[in-house]
């Protein structure tokens, strides 16, 4: 007899209201807020480092103008006859934000320079905190040039297919990026609303087994089959009950960056609105030139309607 899996908790408890929504966002992220000080759940360096380089550069840019703006106003504030004119054609504001920008900078072109104390007190505080500033920009370019990322496709949509003499549960994954993904393991798991036998309403989780778990190495795209078998926990749902129910299939894939050397984990979930009955992938890759195979990640999510 064969032995049976142990379940790993996903530790969201049973306890879950019906009118909560999924539990994982289809960006991988847990749909969890904490009510704590916002002091306390922020973390800048983090943030940071996982903003998208538009993101980034934009936050970087507001920083650059700010703290300048800032250093211009003080400098008027002390009165701008406490800085020697550069060029008069500027307004005061502008000689005084463009100086800034020279301290900050550590630039110097020395065409405007402080000459009262204040002015010098204020010169000295830019400068410092010119080269704070860019200590820290750069310290962040390097880790989020460093930060081991991984950029997992998911198809748009699970689809319930055609499988051996039955139907099946399937979705598809692929690796975006060229780096070399080795030992991967995914893990699938539902989760519904159903009843107890005190007639309280709770959430279940059930993991399902699938046509393969484990890939040595992960070159082209990837399909995860669940068969929806006697075995299989959710095989009598049907559309109906699984949109009552508030079924979501939870994804758990993990695999070894060997150019990093390090373990990388994706999260991903399926709610009952993402489901498409009777339907089947189409494929993806194709020969191409010069021998190589054409992996089309634009087809990841591609279908076409089947009868079961």
């Amino acid at each position: 007899m064969a032995k049976k899996r142990r379940f790993q908790d996903l530790g969201f408890g049973t306890a879950l209201r019906e009118d909560q929504d999924r539990l994982i966002l289809p960006n991988g992220q847990f749909n969890i807020y904490r009510d704590n000080a916002f002091f306390e759940r922020f973390q800048s360096y983090q943030w940071l480092v996982e903003l998208s380089w538009s993101s980034f550069f934009l936050v970087l840019t507001t920083f650059y103008l700010l703290i300048n703006t800032v250093f211009a106003l003080l400098y008027l504030a002390v009165g701008i006859e406490q800085l020697s004119t550069g060029n008069p054609e500027l307004s005061h504001f502008w000689q005084a934000f463009f100086f800034s920008v020279q301290t900050l900078t550590t630039v110097g072109y020395g065409s405007v320079s402080p000459e009262g104390f204040w002015a010098n007190c204020i010169a000295a505080a830019g400068a410092f905190v010119g080269l704070l500033s860019f200590a820290l920009a750069t310290g962040l370019l390097f880790a989020r040039f460093s930060k081991p990322n991984l950029k997992l496709r998911y198809s748009k949509n699970i689809l319930i297919a055609p499988y051996q003499d039955g139907k099946a549960l399937m979705f598809r994954i692929a690796n975006a990026r060229q780096k070399v993904l080795a030992e991967a393991q995914i893990s699938l798991v539902a989760s519904w609303l159903e009843e107890n036998e005190l007639g309280q309403l709770g959430r279940k989780f059930s993991p399902l087994s699938l046509e393969r778990e484990q890939l040595r190495i992960m070159p082209l795209n990837w399909t995860l089959v669940h068969p929806l078998n006697e075995d299989s926990p959710i095989q009598n749902l049907g559309k109906s009950s699984c949109s009552r129910q508030k079924l979501e299939l939870i994804v758990i894939f993990q695999a070894h960056d060997d150019s990093h050397g390090i373990q990388l984990r994706s999260y991903h979930s399926y709610s009952s609105e993402e489901m498409v009955w009777n339907a089947q992938f189409v494929p993806m890759f194709q020969a191409g030139r010069n021998g190589q195979t054409l992996l089309q990640l634009s087809k990841i999510s591609d279908f076409e309607y089947v009868k079961l």
